[in-house]
């Protein structure tokens, strides 16, 4: 009986998180925006510079938006 119960348990806690885990995950991170080029405000008013690009590349291969 122990045998068939836990493979039971875990494929249901497999498919009742999968829809969870396709979801895209999402990531805010925060910026002084005063030590160019490493990060600063552009003239359209947007964060840039090169640890902008850094943390978006970073998030975006570990699944976040």
């Amino acid at each position: 009986m122990k045998k068939l119960l836990v493979p039971a348990i875990l494929a249901l806690v497999l498919a009742i998180s999968a829809p969870a885990m396709a979801q895209k995950k999402s990531i805010t991170i925060a910026a002084d925006a005063t030590w160019p080029p490493m990060e600063f405000i552009d003239e359209n008013k947007q964060l840039v510079g090169y640890s902008v690009d850094y943390m978006k590349a970073a998030a975006e291969a570990a699944g976040y938006e």
